[in-house]
């Protein structure tokens, strides 16, 4: 059974992760609550190099957070650091912090979502979720603001 370490502190600039973690920033935006919304995020290691960048316009939606921290979990369970790595999951929203530390808290309207992420969880040798100020995630902020007007879904692997 994978160890969830959580925890809900929050920072107001980047910081890399330990060595045997990898750091996923996430980010969405909706522009009014029906208008065009997208997620991201970026995933680094210890070193600060970034492994993945993902992108996606989802329409619309009120859980565009939730929607990108499940982006991220399913993204890094089917990557080969599942094996070797923890993550870190770096996310703007208390409330989505909350809910994926404590998903009995989920409200009943976002509760399949918190299922799907709760078996992604189930797969990882260890994870923990962090709340922190936009400051600390500026990267993934701008992206998304770009990726809720964009058509095309975004996903980028790089390797050393």
């Amino acid at each position: 059974m994978p160890r969830q370490i959580s925890t809900n502190r929050a920072t107001s600039s980047w910081s890399k992760p330990p060595e045997g973690y990898m750091k996923f920033n996430v980010d969405g935006s909706a522009f009014r609550k029906s208008g065009p919304a997208g997620i991201v995020g970026i995933l680094r290691d210890h070193m600060s190099s970034v492994k993945i960048v993902f992108s996606k316009h989802i329409g619309t939606a009120e859980s565009t957070e939730l929607l990108a921290v499940g982006e991220a979990f399913l993204l890094f369970v089917e990557y080969e650091w599942v094996n070797s790595h923890k993550i870190i999951i770096e996310s703007e929203s208390s409330n989505v912090v909350q809910w994926i530390s404590s998903p009995s808290s989920a409200p009943w309207t976002v509760r399949n979502l918190i299922a799907h992420i709760e078996n992604l969880k189930n797969q990882l040798n260890g994870w923990s979720i962090v709340h922190i100020f936009k400051e600390a995630n500026e990267e993934a902020d701008s992206l998304a603001k770009a990726g809720a007007h964009i058509t095309d879904e975004l996903v980028n692997f790089y390797n050393d």
